[in-house]
């Protein structure tokens, strides 16, 4: 089995409140995380490029964001969680 790591994901979940007409976009949004482990591989190009990483778990991240009621998830950040 491959060496995994823990990785903290960090997201924003928005839905818009204000009307698509309106010229100002207002959101609600709220702060979540989630920790993942993943292959070494795939958890180190995440914490290296954050955002740009094409290892970002955008759909995930939407998907949880709508079980939430929100209407979408955007990563913020990924560390590593060290185990003591």
């Amino acid at each position: 089995m491959k060496a995994l790591k823990r990785v903290c994901i960090t997201y924003h979940m928005q839905t818009m409140i204000s009307k698509p007409s309106d010229s100002i976009r207002e959101y609600d949004t709220a702060e979540s995380c989630i920790v993942i482990p993943m292959v070494e591989e795939i958890a180190n190009d995440i914490l290296q490029k954050q955002a740009s990483s094409l290892h970002v778990p955008r759909i995930l991240l939407n998907e949880l964001a709508s079980y939430q009621g929100y209407e979408n998830g955007i990563f913020v950040m990924a560390e590593e969680v060290k185990l003591t």
